[in-house]
């Protein structure tokens, strides 16, 4: 759909993807479809070093898709991707979604109408409803219920609200407004949202982006009218990976609050400094040296207690039990 002389806004919509070439190629042609001018947006594939043939596809995709780019990323994590894709990104107005979200024909559609109504906002999200394939299973949808976060299960409520700190958005379903081009700004932090190993992935890099936000007075808000869905693979309900979510929580929060609070030290109340409030009458009735600086170990302890937190927290065995 192309038209000319028209008064929409301009977007980029910038996709990070790995060893996905199927979802994305179907990503890309949803993308390519939308009830939105053709001329005034443009499709960001980053591909987060896949050793499939998803740049083999990308390349045949970008014949038949003349808005579509794309681009590598050598670096493993989805903050390095999407900070390139901002980086080459023509315009201001800038989208992120994921290769496995689904989303309508008026998607863009939407998020100009929110931009409009919400001109003085800095980010814009939506809600995300976290579905899996095949039949209808009680169990499943049991844990999108009681982890939502674990499962990048979004709703805030029937309507539009500007988030407070403490709030998010995931970055699924977001919309960025940058300042220019060539502002300079590394918008994920890249400490987090990266690989620390081969199959470990730490999360929590738009959590922190909201969060920064909303400490610098900046308005972040949530409008439930721009819905997508997330198809959440199957091997993700396991107790395994709960256990995986909630220990690398810990070190999530260590690195956001530990940046959030260099930045911000008279503003943010870290995530740290409340658990250290929590704890404190406790620390005191161990006065040993050992318990001290075991204490003092702050992702060591944050991890565990995380950790702690999913064995008490999350469904029992028979929940689990299919």
């Amino acid at each position: 759909m192309s038209r000319k002389n028209n008064n929409h806004l301009y977007f980029s919509i910038i996709i990070p993807t790995r060893n996905r070439g199927t979802l994305v190629k179907k990503k890309v042609e949803q993308l390519s479809k939308l009830d939105y001018p053709s001329s005034n947006y443009e499709i960001i594939v980053v591909d987060n070093n896949s050793e499939d043939e998803t740049l083999k596809i990308l390349g045949q995709l970008s014949k038949k898709v003349k808005n579509l780019r794309f681009f590598s990323e050598g670096r493993r994590g989805p903050s390095f991707a999407r900070n390139l894709g901002i980086k080459q990104a023509k315009y201001n107005y800038l989208v992120f979604t994921d290769d496995d979200i689904f989303i309508s024909k008026k998607y863009l559609t939407d998020y100009e109408k929110a931009w409009k109504k919400h001109p003085r906002a800095v980010v814009i999200g939506g809600k995300i409803t976290a579905i899996f394939k095949g039949k209808k299973n009680n169990r499943r949808q049991k844990l999108i219920k009681n982890h939502p976060w674990c499962y990048a299960d979004l709703d805030l409520g029937p309507r539009d609200r500007q988030l407070k700190p403490g709030e998010l958005l995931f970055s699924g379903n977001m919309s960025l407004k940058r300042i220019h081009k060539n502002d300079g700004n590394v918008y994920f932090n890249e400490f987090l949202g990266r690989a620390i190993a081969d199959n470990i992935i730490i999360y929590a890099e738009d959590y922190e982006l909201c969060y920064r936000f909303i400490l610098q007075m900046k308005e972040v808000w949530y409008t439930p009218s721009i819905g997508v869905t997330n198809f959440v693979d199957t091997s993700r309900f396991s107790s395994k990976y709960l256990a995986k979510r909630y220990f690398l929580c810990g070190l999530e929060n260590y690195i956001m609050d530990e940046s959030l609070s260099r930045q911000f030290h008279s503003k943010h109340h870290s995530y740290w400094e409340r658990m250290k409030e929590s704890l404190w009458g406790v620390i005191l009735d161990f006065n040993s040296g050992f318990f001290r600086s075991f204490c003092k170990s702050k992702y060591d302890l944050l991890t565990i207690l995380n950790y702690g937190l999913h064995l008490i927290y999350v469904p029992n065995k028979k929940e689990l039990q299919k």
